[in-house]
């Protein structure tokens, strides 16, 4: 719970304070800003304004505290309680600022006029949730509401210009008349003319005449706003106070970020530069320290440029992972830059597989940057939206947008990159088309250009002509281009088009006999490809080099993802997984399996059947896994033994009874960045392996989100999920057809076991089911849709329970059952069959007092709870008991 200062929301005092009739007899703004440095008296005139308004008004003065949104929520709802006394508090708006300002708006229209005075607003700059409040504040306040918002920069949401009452520094300034009215006589006149009529300056001089200018130095240089840096900021005081700038000069250095924010926004552009040259490490300097700066000063735009061009560094890299988090930061920062068509986020999703996530992304950028008149961005997001197209076998759609891309960006927009990269990918897509003269033409053309402009394209374009010197059985060629282009990318650690050139250069020493060297290249390439998921390469090129990822397969060289890429290929890999399953390595063998599984078809069948009867234990495991998996019931085998065993040996295990809990690869996983990503991996989990549609998941974890916000919310939730997931392999949660499925070969899920184990019957499973239930599903998680499940395990536990205490009192084993009957009545102290199993357990033990006890225990229970009296079949074995 928030701690309210009720201090907070009291304006200043204004008794003795000097009143500017000039300034106050304006007529009444919709909108008042106030945007000064400190010193300027921006606090005592809004609060001489408001008085003067002779409206009912809610003062709120921000400070550090309010850069946490629950503190900033709590303090503005207990103002407006006190505005409005008969109000009722909206749910959930006491710890999110944005459903707080819609309830203000909502509520202001059937309100009497009234003033909401936000002073010091930039102690929260930096934060998500005061853009958001000012822009819903801004754009649907109603006549009756009027804002007056003070700060002493600029404030992070673009004004409306219209019905606006601003005012500076040097209209807060005294005149000489003021401050004659004011101070009296004096020898204050030096004061007022070497400052301008700062208000702090006449104040200091006032209490201390001989140090006024030392005072007001240190109080101007503790005051700076974030985004001054101390030394800057200390240089322009002192250029103020010896007359060397105006008031009006330094208000703008301050106000207007001149000597911060401006300087780092150069910083930003030249580190884009440094990127589009391929100058990876210059950028990274630039880059470093910049992103702290940003936040500092308080420029949610220069934020979100600066976020982007980090995702964009870890991009050129490779490293997905950590250019998804930037990209989030930066939309969360700017959300005009999601769709602005300056960032790679397109190439990435299609680099792991999400071709129609990736092509809405283009497509809307598309629209975005032709709206804005952006060229050289919408020339990329037409490359983006073709290679796209390209992965999708949507050639001719493909062709289109690659030649548009060329056209703006090597005729029209005066900066020829990303027509270049177009060109070379319009080369790549006559390989597709079989038409390899094409390919080779346009490859040159693309290489040709790009040479002497940027190493960087110079070197992608090389690698993509290597790739046509294979098919045109000039190996030396393609090795040199590839090695040249190697070199480089190794240096500024390029990891996703590294992985292209080893595999391009494995392709050409396997063609020459040197499967050795070949295989050097396959490895290194896969360690790349596994670690950041890209998948979509080695699925496009199958064909060229499917045979590679077979071969590292063989070799359990990154199994897990050597098996997504199979998958992802699906028949076309079926040929060569069947001739694996005749290696002589059982690794290789064991490794056709899971892919297999996935594939399915009758080939797949007899294979994995084969393997049942493998002379190694690992891989006939492995074969009855794959076969239940593919079949979708229990196969026998030799050896194989009468309880249902779970996974053998599984890549990930959840385990939903009581408290979530997941391990990846025989490893917990101790922390979620969210614990959205955990609960959505057990929704998928009781989905049981089918397909749940986006908006199923939206509605399930978020259901009072909007939609479009609950889709990023999602793809948010999932990139964290997968992360987490990592150590389990590619493929685990798939898309397709709009909908999401969590592939459930080689997952083990507790919740399923345990319905397994009842539906198989026999005490061995029942005590594998009584063993398993460690608690309620999905313990501490209040979702609705936990719910049927939940009652769904309980009743199994329950008729686990029940099984194995009659098959034992059966027997003869009357202190097994008991343990049952009690585990039982202590689940569901109502069930009478446990109470009555109880009792004949203990007389059959000789123990009749605590039989007649469990009857008494029965029959309060029953009273307390119901009012019901035990039926006749309990009171008649009381009856007998007694007797």
């Amino acid at each position: 719970m928030v701690r309210v200062f009720r201090t907070k929301l009291l304006p200043p005092r204004t008794e003795g304070a000097l009143a500017r009739p000039r300034l106050l007899e304006q007529p009444h703004p919709s909108l008042l800003v106030l945007q000064a440095p400190a010193g300027s008296g921006k606090s005592i005139f809004l609060a001489q304004w408001l008085e003067a308004q002779g409206l009912p008004y809610l003062y709120y003065q921000l400070d550090d505290q309010d850069r946490e949104g629950e503190v900033f929520a709590a303090h503005l709802l207990e103002g407006l309680r006190r505005l409005w006394p008969d109000w009722s508090t909206p749910d959930g708006a006491e710890v999110n600022p944005a459903d707080l300002a819609v309830e203000v708006v909502n509520e202001a229209v059937a309100r009497p006029p009234f003033v909401l005075a936000l002073d010091g607003l930039q102690a929260a700059f930096g934060q998500p949730y005061l853009a958001d409040l000012l822009a819903v504040w801004l754009r649907y306040a109603p006549p009756g509401l009027t804002l007056a918002l003070a700060s002493r920069s600029p404030l992070p949401v673009e004004l409306p210009e219209s019905a606006q009452y601003r005012l500076g520094a040097v209209a807060l300034a005294f005149t000489p008349e003021e401050a004659q009215a004011w101070l009296g006589d004096g020898d204050w006149h030096e004061c007022l003319q070497s400052t301008g009529g700062l208000p702090l300056a006449l104040q200091l001089w006032r209490q201390s005449p001989a140090t006024w200018r030392q005072a007001l130095s240190q109080r101007a240089v503790a005051e700076l706003p974030p985004h001054v840096p101390p030394e800057a900021g200390r240089a322009l005081v002192a250029e103020w106070l010896s007359g060397q700038m105006t008031l009006a000069q330094l208000a703008y250095q301050l106000s207007e970020g001149q000597p911060g924010a401006e300087r780092l926004w150069h910083e930003a552009q030249a580190a884009r530069s440094d990127l589009l040259m391929g100058d990876v490490a210059a950028a990274l300097i630039r880059l470093s320290p910049l992103w702290d700066r940003a936040r500092g000063s308080g420029d949610r735009p220069l934020m979100g440029a600066v976020a982007l061009l980090r995702g964009e560094y870890h991009y050129v890299k490779g490293e997905y992972g950590q250019a998804m988090e930037w990209y989030r930061q930066a939309f969360e920062a700017d959300p005009v830059l999601e769709y602005g068509g300056t960032h790679s986020m397109v190439a990435i999703l299609k680099d792991q597989g999400q071709l129609e996530e990736g092509l809405a992304r283009a497509e809307r950028c598309i629209q975005t940057c032709r709206t804005r008149g952006d060229l050289q961005a919408l020339a990329y997001a037409h490359q983006q939206c073709g290679a796209v197209l390209a992965e999708s076998d949507r050639l001719d759609e493909a062709e289109s947008h690659y030649l548009e891309a060329e056209r703006i960006g090597l005729k029209l927009s005066g900066e020829p990159f990303y027509g270049i990269l177009a060109l070379a990918h319009r080369g790549m897509l006559q390989r597709k088309r079989q038409n390899m003269t094409l390919y080779r033409q346009l490859a040159e053309e693309a290489h040709a250009l790009a040479r002497h402009r940027s190493p960087w394209l110079e070197h992608i374009c090389g690698f993509i002509l290597a790739g046509a010197m294979v098919h045109w059985k000039e190996p030396e060629a393609a090795q040199r281009l590839a090695a040249s282009a190697s070199a480089f990318l190794a240096a500024v650690d390029a990891k996703w088009q590294l992985h292209l050139v080893h595999i391009t250069l494995a392709g050409a020493r396997w063609a020459m006999g040197a499967q050795d060297e070949a295989r050097r290249h396959v490895d290194q390439a896969l360690a790349h490809a596994a670690r950041e998921g890209y998948v979509q390469a080695l699925v496009n090129y199958w064909e060229a080099y499917g045979h590679l990822v077979i071969d590292a397969l063989s070799r359990d060289v990154e199994p897990s993802f050597c098996q997504e890429i199979c998958i992802r290929v699906g028949q076309r890999a079926l040929a060569p997984l069947l001739e694996l399953t005749a290696h002589a390595e059982p690794r290789a063998r064991r490794g056709a399996l899971y892919p297999l599984a996935v594939i399915g078809g009758p080939e797949a069948e007899r294979a994995i059947r084969h393997l049942l009867y493998d002379q190694e234990e690992l891989v006939r495991d492995g074969a009855l896994v794959a076969l239940r998996s593919l079949t979708g019931k229990e196969e026998g085998a030799v050896g194989t033994p009468t309880a249902v065993a779970p996974v053998a040996v599984a890549r990930l295990r959840l385990f939903l009874l009581g408290p979530i809990a997941v391990e990846v690869a025989g490893e917990r996983v101790s922390a979620w960045r969210t614990t959205k990503a955990r609960d959505l991996i057990a929704y998928l989990a009781l989905a049981g392996g089918r397909p749940v549609t986006r908006d199923q998941l939206i509605e399930a974890l978020w259901p009072e989100t909007e939609p479009e916000a609950g889709q990023a919310l999602l793809h948010t939730t999932l990139y964290y999920l997968r992360r987490a997931l990592k150590g389990a392999g590619e493929g685990l949660i798939t898309y397709a057809g709009g909908a999401y499925r969590l592939e459930l070969a080689g997952v083990e899920v507790d919740y399923q076991h345990l319905l397994a184990l009842l539906e198989s019957g026999g005490e061995a499973n029942w005590r594998q089911a009584v063993a398993l239930y460690q608690g309620e599903l999905l313990q501490g998680l209040d979702y609705p849709w936990a719910e049927a499940p939940r009652t769904r395990a309980h009743g199994a536990c329950m008729e686990a329970l029940r099984s194995l205490a009659g098959a034992a009192q059966s027997a003869g084993r009357h202190g097994e059952a008991v343990e049952c009957w009690q585990r039982l009545v202590q689940a569901d102290p109502l069930a009478e069959e446990g109470h009555l199993g109880l009792m004949r357990c203990y007389a059959a033990l000789g123990n009749r007092n605590a039989a007649l006890q469990q009857f008494q225990t029965l029959q309060q229970r029953l009273d307390e709870e119901l009012g019901l009296e035990p039926s006749p079949e309990a009171r008649k074995l009381y009856t007998q008991l007694i007797l």
